[in-house]
This record gives C-alpha cells, structure tokens and sequence, in this order.
C-alpha cells in the first residue's frame, strides 16, 4: 500500500502535511485510525495518526517520534521508518508480543504497530531479519536493521569515504553488550581486506576492541589469532599501557613480539 491518493483519508492526510515539507513514505489503516509515515528532505521522520469520526477523516496527532496515543487512551500505535540498505525487500520486526513483516520503500524500513503501549527500556523495536536477494538473513543486531555483510560493508565504507548515511555502523559498535559487540567486530574482521582496510582495522582495534581487551576476550579470539591477519593487524593497534601487567603479556605473546 503506497499510493496514498488511493487511500479514503487521502484528502486529510495531504492537508496534514501541507504545512511540511516532508514525503510520504508509508500509511496504513487500521479500523476507524490511519498513519502516514512521511520524511523530511534531511531524513527526519515525521508520524501522523489520524481517525474517523461520523464518515470524516480528522487528525489525531502528528510527532517526531514514533509512538502516538489512540487519543486519551493508554494505548497507541508505533511508527518507524529507519533506513535500509537499497537491496532490502523487507523485514521482520518485532514489537512485544507482534511480529509484523514491514515494507521497504524508498530506502526505509517502514513498520507500523498497531494498539501497543509505549516504548520503554523493557520494550523496543527488535529487528529480527531482512529479506535480501530473494532470501531471508538474520539481522547481525535486533537495534538496528542491517545484516553481517550490510553493516560490514558500512562500516569499512565509512573509513575510506567518510559518508555521513554509513556513520550508524560506527555508531552500533557502541552496543553495551560485550557479546554483541564481538559480533560486530568478527563481522568486519570477516569482511575486510588488507591492505584497503588497515585504517579501519586499527580504528577497530583502538576503540572496540581495546574496551573489550580483557581475559574474557583473549579467551574468544585465541583460536581465531594464528589465521587472521586482520585480527592481528587490528590488535596491534590496541594501546595496552595501563591494561593489567598479565593482559599486556597475553597479548605480546599472542601476537609474536
């Protein structure tokens, strides 16, 4: 469902949006409430509800985020555009208990959850997998829709182009989980060449992996040392002064020098 002029709410959801300068990217009706998810020229979103009331189409609220009310109700809908990559199809996105498949339109991932509560920190958009070339892959983490190759290829990208639309794969590594994060650092490591790439491999090596450097990461990427050259090169560039005396030994060892 993309051509708006079709819809029954067409005529309030354009003159909501007259007084904006956004684009339409998805809407979506459920029973007598309507969203249109639109964009500003710099990518903002911008997330319309409207409802009917006696045959007449009326907004409730426009926000720039994503969750608005069903009126005075506790519950609402959730509404998010998030980009994607141009080879992206689809998605699978969980909210709570819903599991929808949302569209890719435009470049954006456009999902619609409807009579929800609120986001909250127990509660989030999970992305779970893209529909890529004619198959489904898993995303490499649920905060954000992008598969192991995706975000790889965004992040080593960033570095030799400095693209602001690539700076979220920078930006995922920053993830709390210590486990999630290694799974970003195997993907990248598992995507880079060198010598294209000793750039963004060091930069890897002296944030992610330096916040990791601990036993318990030493104890992961043991095996993998002897046959990564992109592992060695990027633990080369961890500064290791102020890690305990043993870390700084492991490592030297590990590493031959």
């Amino acid at each position: 469902m993309t051509d708006l002029d079709a819809a029954p709410y067409a005529a309030a959801a354009w003159q909501t949006l007259a007084h904006t300068n956004t684009t339409p990217i998805w809407h979506s009706q459920h029973s007598t409430f309507a969203a249109v998810l639109a964009i500003f020229p710099d990518g903002m979103p911008w997330y319309s509800l409207l409802t009917c009331i006696d045959d007449t189409w009326l907004l409730v609220a426009s926000a720039l985020v994503g969750w608005i009310a069903f009126d005075l109700q506790p519950r609402g809908v959730l509404l998010d555009l998030t980009p994607v990559d141009p080879a992206v199809s689809a998605g699978q996105v969980q909210y709570g208990a819903q599991t929808c498949v949302s569209p890719a339109r435009h470049g954006y991932l456009c999902s619609t959850f409807w009579d929800v509560d609120p986001p909250s920190p127990q509660q989030q958009l999970q992305f779970q997998a893209l529909h890529v070339e004619a198959a489904w892959q898993p995303c490499i983490e649920p905060s954000y829709p992008a598969t192991a190759q995706q975000f790889a290829s965004a992040y080593l990208r960033y570095f030799q182009q400095r693209a602001e639309a690539d700076w979220w794969a920078v930006d995922l590594l920053s993830v709390p989980d210590q486990a999630a994060r290694l799974r970003l650092v195997r993907a990248v490591l598992h995507h880079a060449q060198l010598p294209a790439d000793a750039y963004a491999l060091g930069c890897l090596g002296a944030g992610p992996l330096e916040e990791l450097l601990s036993d318990w990461l030493l104890d992961e990427l043991e095996p993998e040392i002897a046959h990564s050259p992109n592992l060695r090169h990027a633990l080369s560039t961890v500064r290791r002064e102020s890690e305990p005396p043993h870390i700084q030994a492991r490592l030297a060892r590990l590493l031959g020098s």
